[in-house]
């Protein structure tokens, strides 16, 4: 992948939205779009087809040397296609600044409240305290209690409507109007006095891990923010090219997400950041989608900040945060486990169709795989008989052909494995008919025989598969290419179903999403995705895999109906 294009990825606490394609016209239009990098503001500026670095350096004010220092790759030439970091020059920030001064400001995500008449000769009989749940805005607050935002930032002290976030508000009341919902939010005192405001209205105690839940939709005015947190390493001088590839897909699935009409505002952080920099973040703490960070044991002050707010928290890569899901309702943990994985391989066995031989070794490390092998034959009431390799031959020949012998490989031990399936295909050889089952790890053994697999006609299940004689894929691939001039690989893949995913679920549940996924399962590109949770105050795991066979007579891998 060209250098250039990725350079994107380094974005650090940068919302950007995607600029829109156009090729008609060569001339260069400033970009709106910004990114904040190391503390360095610079224009996102999309190489479009006949511009060259002359003309963009004209439109931005900024000299070649500049434009070379803010991208390394141009060294390499100006690419149609390619994003350009362009510095904000002065003369360009002096005149966005005299531009926002020229026209009415208006609170960003908002939506209008129409300011009610002051009444003339009343005074505040009391003040209410209300303490700001995640999902609130100053919008929804003063419809609650019948005020402008002006009003309450104003009697409050404050002048950003963003700063309301985490904090007790004090409502004026100046009549009768103290809302009937939501009365656990509120405390009440006289007006004027000097005392800690210590009276209860009736106040409810909160549960201590689940911030309240009030389904809320996502819209133009109200979008939905995401903050995407990837270990791209821009500090350490040499990104890695494993997650530059998941964001570069992840960005393909947002500009599609848009043009399906989602509404969402994108912040993008590099971990190496740390997490105590991001979580600090002022635009972090408006996000309701957090995908990453990637490993296990960088997940902990994230899970925090989505206990807190309700933030839904994606883990999109590594199998090791399976074990803190228990912990953590609104941790999403996208990779099946092992285990489920197992689950779903036993789940295609089928029944009356041939005898079920479990072939393993004796030795106590292959115990444990063989017990849970044992438990899910036994669950699914699947009769079977166990056996060696001194006595596989005679126990796998049992099988016709119209019923095949289905063989479960009980091991995962190289020696073993690779023993079993070269046996196994040596029978095969002799026209005994059998087909065979084992995990992924056996498949992947380098020590197998990819022309085995086929004759043995291999079942397992896996997380991830591309299928490249599927239409939608290989449009991805068309389309990736023309953008990155690349070929996109698993990591790309995944980035793009993991955000197709997240949004399309929660522009469609709204904050509801975190309470019902498993409502909203979806085949994608490259994995699948059907969520289950243990119990209610739990988070979710994916327990949708992709089935494969290895089909000797065409020679190719099927994904299983």
């Amino acid at each position: 992948m060209k250098r250039l294009s990725l350079l994107l990825f380094l974005l650090l606490a940068a919302s950007f939205t995607l600029p829109a394609q156009g090729y008609d016209a060569p001339e260069v239009v400033v970009s709106t779009e910004k990114a904040n990098v190391a503390g360095k503001v610079y224009f996102l500026h999309k190489v479009l087809p006949k511009q060259t670095v002359f003309s963009i350096c004209k439109a931005y004010g900024v000299t070649s040397e500049e434009l070379s220092a803010a991208n390394l790759d141009l060294k390499d030439g100006l690419k149609a296609g390619s994003i350009l970091f362009v510095p904000v020059s002065e003369a360009l920030a002096k005149a966005e600044e005299q531009q926002k001064k020229a026209r009415p400001e208006e609170p960003v995500g908002e939506q209008q409240v129409e300011e009610p008449d002051a009444a003339e000769g009343l005074v505040v009989e009391r003040v209410i305290e209300h303490r700001v749940r995640w999902y609130e805005s100053i919008g929804s607050i003063a419809r609650k209690y019948g005020l402008s935002p002006s009003e309450i930032l104003s009697y409050n002290g404050l002048s950003d409507a963003d700063s309301i976030r985490g904090r007790i508000l004090l409502i004026p009341v100046m009549g009768e109007g103290q809302p009937d919902d939501e009365v656990e939010q509120t405390r009440e005192v006289s007006a004027g006095s000097d005392e800690k405001l210590t009276e209860t209205v009736e106040e409810k105690p909160e549960e201590p891990m689940m911030p309240a839940r009030k389904v809320r939709w996502f819209s133009s005015r109200e979008p939905l923010h995401i903050a995407l947190v990837l270990p791209f390493n821009a500090k350490g001088g040499t990104a890695s090219p494993s997650f530059l590839n998941f964001y570069s897909g992840a960005l393909m699935a947002i500009q599609e997400q848009k043009e399906k009409g989602a509404h969402m505002v994108v912040n993008v952080y590099d971990l190496a950041q740390g997490a105590d920099a991001i979580l600090a973040d002022s635009k972090f703490e408006e996000c309701e989608l957090v995908i990453g960070p990637v490993e296990a044991a960088t997940m902990e002050p994230f899970l925090h900040f989505s206990d807190r707010t309700g933030a839904v928290l994606v883990s999109p890569l590594d199998h090791k945060v399976d074990s803190l899901v228990d912990e953590h309702p609104f941790l999403f943990q996208v990779p099946p486990s092992p285990d489920v994985q197992l689950d779903n391989l036993i789940g295609t066995l089928r029944r009356n169709h041939g005898p079920i031989v479990l072939v393993s070794s004796h030795s106590s490390g292959e115990s444990v795989l063989v017990s849970k092998i044992e438990d899910r034959l036994q669950t699914a009431g699947l009769p079977y008989r166990k056996a060696t390799l001194s006595d596989l031959s005679s126990l796998a020949s049992t099988g016709t052909h119209a019923a095949p012998a289905q063989v479960i490989i009980g091991s995962e031990n190289k020696s073993f494995a690779t023993e079993a399936l070269r046996s196994l295909n040596a029978m095969t050889k002799r026209n005994v008919p059998l087909e065979v089952w084992c995990t992924n790890r056996v498949r992947n053994l380098e020590t197998s025989d990819p022309d085995a697999l086929f004759n043995l006609s291999i079942h397992t299940s896996v997380p991830y598969f591309v299928d490249y004689s599927n239409p939608e894929d290989q449009d991805f691939v068309l389309r990736y290419r023309a953008l990155y001039f690349a070929e996109p690989d698993d990591f790309a893949f995944q980035g793009h179903d993991v955000l197709t995913y997240f949004i399309s679920a929660m522009m469609r549940q709204g904050t509801g999403f975190a309470d019902q996924a498993d409502l909203h399962p979806m085949q994608l590109l490259h994995c699948n995705f059907q969520f289950v949770r243990t119990h209610e105050k739990s988070g979710w795991r994916n327990h949708a895999t992709r089935n494969l066979v290895y089909d000797k007579d065409d020679f190719a891998i099927l994904l299983a109906k």
